[in-house]
């Protein structure tokens, strides 16, 4: 390969742009996620990728998707916080992190209640 192609570099804002086309898709962050340092930088940093990724409760490895929510969380992503609560609500602990205190008085209006 031509020295000169391995060093052409695209403005970030487009590298920004298209890496967040990806952010409906998990796996392709994951992966794009792996491909340099800068990428991980852009996906890490990227509001509108943690605001948009789907996330799903997991199946395997809690502290890795405890990870995943709190960063999506800190980008203001609805089902993170969700998600955490119901990690939480079914008994997953994590040495290196407090559980964030839960609202336990869900206030419902008088014309809903019993």
């Amino acid at each position: 390969m031509d020295r000169r192609m391995s060093e052409v570099k695209l403005p970030t804002e487009l590298e920004v742009k298209i890496l967040e086309l990806l952010a409906n898709d998990l796996s392709s962050i994951m992966t794009v996620r792996r491909v340099c340092k800068r990428w991980k930088d852009i996906v890490d940093c990227s509001r509108v990728i943690w605001k948009t990724i789907p996330l799903q409760l997991p199946t395997r490895f809690p502290a890795q998707a405890e990870k995943w929510y709190r960063k999506a969380a800190e980008f203001g992503n609805q089902d993170a916080y969700v998600l955490l609560a119901l990690l939480y609500s079914y008994g997953y602990s994590c040495a290196c992190h407090s559980v964030p205190q839960m609202a336990t008085d869900f206030s419902v209006p008088s014309t809903y209640r019993l």
